[in-house]
């Protein structure tokens, strides 16, 4: 499936800056697994550039200054249901049982 996404930085507070385009879609992977234990994720990305124009609008001034940036966005190539709950989740108390996709008491 492909999502929507802002091509303006996370980040970017200021509303002086105009992006055109302000948005993409991408292919993103989305859907439903089996069970409520694993979730669909990326197996392998890539990143595009995408070429956008950035406007700055000047207080004051009757010109706007523009210019071109690459905006790089990862795109999922290749997509597969794994576990929700990865090996990171568990505490110092629990164990990772990979093929239940839990943290258990050891």
């Amino acid at each position: 499936d492909s999502e929507l996404v802002s091509l303006r930085p996370e980040n970017l507070t200021s509303s002086r800056y105009y992006y055109y385009p302000s948005c993409t879609r991408v292919k993103r992977c989305s859907g439903c697994c089996n069970t409520k234990q694993l979730v669909c994720e990326p197996t392998a990305n890539r990143t595009i550039l995408y070429k956008v124009t950035i406007l700055e609008y000047r207080p004051n001034k009757k010109d706007r200054f523009s210019h071109r940036e690459l905006v790089p966005i990862e795109e999922h190539v290749r997509c597969k249901c794994q576990c929700r709950v990865k090996a990171w989740h568990c505490n110092e108390r629990q164990q990772y049982n990979a093929n239940n996709c839990r943290c258990e008491c050891t």
